[in-house]
């Protein structure tokens, strides 16, 4: 019965390997899109590197300017980051502005790797299943049914996008 759990432990580990598209295991806490869209919470400086590892080369911070830590840019530009700062406001109904910022600079990523990412990983998250939805043509249900396990695990987040998508 040793090697049930062997098997979730091997299984997890190398589902993270896949995504990232490297040997290395991806930082506690970031997922992965298609294997080209990082999401995840706040970051740490060893982060940017773990991630540069990855082969991300652009990075989109949704945090609003009181949030920011102050080291983000740096850590970003010493990992060969392009390190771009897109706030999407934490009160509030989700901002069509807001979101379409993010978009840009998805949209001339030109097939980077590029890594969303917010304090908890909602606002990315909730990023990702507007984009999904708008970009992709995906049912609301099923854009936040792909982003739950990205990071949207906020019930007011999930209300928040399904209002947007309703007035979109």
């Amino acid at each position: 019965m040793l090697w049930v759990p062997l098997l979730f432990v091997s299984f997890f580990f190398l589902q993270n390997v896949a995504f990232a598209g490297t040997d290395l295991p991806l930082p506690e806490g970031v997922h992965v899109f298609q294997q080209e869209i990082f999401l995840s919470g706040a970051p740490h400086e060893d982060t940017f590197r773990e991630l540069a590892h990855a082969g991300v080369r652009i990075a989109v911070d949704l945090r609003e300017p009181e949030e920011i830590q102050g080291f983000e840019k740096r850590a970003a530009t010493r990992n060969g980051i392009t390190y771009y700062s897109a706030p999407i406001s934490r009160v509030g109904d989700l901002q069509k502005d807001q979101l379409e910022a993010v978009d840009q600079i998805v949209a001339q990523r030109q097939g980077q790797k590029i890594w969303v990412y917010c304090n908890s990983g909602n606002r990315a998250a909730s990023w990702m299943a507007i984009h999904l939805a708008t970009t992709q043509g995906m049912q609301a249900d099923d854009a936040i049914a792909e982003a739950k396990p990205l990071g949207l695990n906020k019930e007011e987040m999930v209300t928040k996008v399904r209002a947007f998508l309703q007035r979109k």
